[in-house]
């Protein structure tokens, strides 16, 4: 059932260009498909195992504005591309909790690339 239900928001969020080309329909289908990956946890109220996340992890699908408009910005700048993005999550070992970085790939088309 677990792979299953993985299996299935990965399949949700395909073909929506990474949220930015989600309809309202796909969009309550990946909320229904995370909400299913949720319900898998330890339960509501257990705290969250952090070093369970360490590592570096691609975006597949956001709903984050502020992640967005950097797809609009790309559209409107035909020569800019935005490439992969990531978060890094360093969490093992540490009693604060962790750091999370996002790591932004972006290029010039056919010219340069370069991440932030």
């Amino acid at each position: 059932d677990t792979e299953g239900r993985k299996h299935d928001l990965l399949r949700a969020v395909q073909e929506t260009g990474r949220g930015s080309g989600a309809s309202p329909d796909q969009r309550a289908a990946i909320e229904e498909a995370i909400v299913s990956v949720e319900e898998l946890g330890a339960g509501e109220g257990a705290p969250l195992d952090l070093a369970a996340l360490d590592g570096t992890w691609r975006l597949c699908y956001t709903s984050a504005s502020d992640v967005l408009m950097l797809f609009e910005a790309a559209e409107r700048l035909p020569l800019l591309q935005v490439g992969q993005i990531y978060q890094k999550f360093e969490c093992k070992g540490r009693s604060d909790g962790g750091i999370v970085r996002n790591v932004v790939r972006w290029s010039i088309e056919n010219l340069l690339e370069w991440s932030i």
